[in-house]
């Protein structure tokens, strides 16, 4: 195909606005798309920039590129988690729940095993699940198990826990220190869902990375190749009290440009 048709949402009140944008298949993404159906679907939400209008065909062009939109839409993965989170604190405190994240839960008894991990009951009221690589061996019903609070889900009541010992070694004998906005750090995922990362940082706080640098980062380049125990440079975006900690991807350091001068000997 040769691109893709935006339409511009209704406002209250409209029947049609009549509004409508051709993104040609070069301007769908900063990376080569060799198909536009592999980058963008039917329904999908996006951002555009006006790059031209075409008054013949009574339409604009325009472009999807993250360098085209980032700076100006406020639509970046940071922006995107702040709404998330924001919206799941009218259940409950995303980042403590009765455990706050990064607290060992001690005394999770088994519920069900699966080929994934083992789903385990927490108290009275809660749920928590142990993925299979965050557990030291097999586990079998009844068992009782301890593990490291990694996520915590306040509208199922549901954690997410690494059951390794020596991960709870690892984080029980580091002190944890304040972050600043805006610092840079390196970070290490403890743990990935389909939107977004968990990272233990270097100076042991836990932050939320989304796996979309924006909104129409439907590649996912920079996320793509992450996965549990892989290292990430990040910048802190919100460190906020009482709040998730909201990461976002380090920028590239811009490769700097040389001019070089020939000089030709000519006395040779």
């Amino acid at each position: 195909s040769s691109g893709i048709n935006a339409e511009w949402p209704l406002r209250p009140g409209e029947m049609a606005n009549g509004l409508t944008g051709l993104c040609p298949k070069a301007c769908l993404s900063d990376e080569f798309v060799r198909e536009s159906r592999a980058v963008f679907g039917q329904g999908d939400s996006v951002i555009c920039k006006v790059t031209n209008i075409d008054r013949e065909k009574g339409r604009l062009l325009v472009s999807l590129k993250l360098g085209d939109v980032m700076a100006h839409s406020g639509m970046e993965g940071s922006n995107l988690l702040i709404s998330y989170f924001d919206g799941l604190s009218l259940f409950g405190n995303v980042i403590s729940g009765e455990y706050q994240q990064g607290s060992v839960v001690s005394d999770c008894v088994v519920t069900r095993v699966t080929d994934g991990g083992v789903v385990v009951k927490i108290g009275t009221n809660h749920t928590g699940y142990i993925p299979q690589c965050y557990l030291d061996g097999k586990l079998s019903l009844k068992d009782v198990i301890s593990g490291v609070a990694l996520d915590y889900d306040p509208r199922k009541k549901e954690y997410v826990l690494n059951g390794l010992e020596s991960f709870a070694d690892e984080v029980k004998s580091q002190k944890r220190v304040k972050l600043i906005q805006d610092s840079e750090h390196k970070g290490r995922v403890v743990l990935a869902t389909d939107d977004y990362f968990v990272i233990l940082l270097d100076n042991y706080r836990y932050g939320y990375l989304h796996k979309q640098m924006h909104l129409n980062d439907a590649l996912r380049k920079a996320s793509s190749s992450l996965k549990s125990g892989s290292t990430v440079d990040v910048v802190v975006a919100r460190a906020k009290k009482g709040r998730p900690v909201i990461l976002k991807f380090k920028p590239e350091e811009k490769r700097k440009k040389y001019r070089l001068r020939l000089c030709v000997d000519t006395t040779a």
